[in-house]
């Protein structure tokens, strides 16, 4: 038994939320990572000695898991409806049309022409980064563990996300467990706080 059990309730792994602008809180979610910065390091010689110096921060892309059971997210999402055109509401459509909606919505069309319910009938071949920002994410991702009660405690808000790699998961015959669908999204820069307050969105 570690030390803190009678004590005090540390953080848990299992409680979570993930909130994406155009998902609200994304349910279809099985895991996530969290971020990681890497500090560059500057050698410097002097004489006979090396001499190490702190360099630039870089933030880690942050890899998260959804399952595919027909909903993706709360009906507090808002999707814009310019871009989306007739986009489902979250709680009806899955992580497999989801994803292929969040890589047309950041600017890809396939060389036949974009296909599917996405309404971003543009000419851009290419994702771009403002797309991926405010269309694939509405403009806000953010990752917030939470108390036995539900209250966030910490929480981590992603700036500029966009999409670096997108996975519908891998299929075989001798597996029963669930499909995993993964995405990988880099960011400018994170911010920590503890609390939530400016949300209003309730589990």
């Amino acid at each position: 038994m570690a030390w803190w059990s009678n004590a005090i309730d540390a953080k848990r792994k299992s409680r979570f939320i993930v909130r994406m602008g155009n998902g609200g809180i994304l349910l279809a979610l099985k895991s996530t990572g969290k971020p990681k910065a890497t500090i560059s390091k500057k050698e410097y010689q002097m004489v006979n000695h090396f001499y190490n110096y702190p360099g630039t921060v870089k933030w880690e892309p942050v890899s998260m898991v959804f399952v595919d059971a027909g909903f993706w997210g709360s009906d507090a999402a808002n999707p814009n409806e310019e871009d989306f055109g007739t986009m489902p509401a979250p709680k009806t459509r899955g992580a497999a049309e989801t994803f292929w909606e969040m890589l047309l919505g950041s600017g890809y069309t396939t060389p036949a022409g974009s296909s599917g319910r996405s309404g971003r009938n543009k000419s851009i071949s290419s994702p771009e980064k403002a797309a991926s920002m405010d269309i694939s994410f509405g403009k806000t991702l953010s990752i917030e563990q939470i108390d036995d009660k539900g209250n966030t405690i910490e929480k981590w808000s992603l700036h500029n996300p966009i999409i670096t790699s997108l996975s519908w998961g891998d299929l075989d015959y001798g597996d029963d467990n669930l499909v995993e669908y993964t995405l990988e999204v880099s960011y400018d820069w994170a911010e920590f706080s503890k609390d939530n307050k400016d949300e209003t969105e309730r589990i």
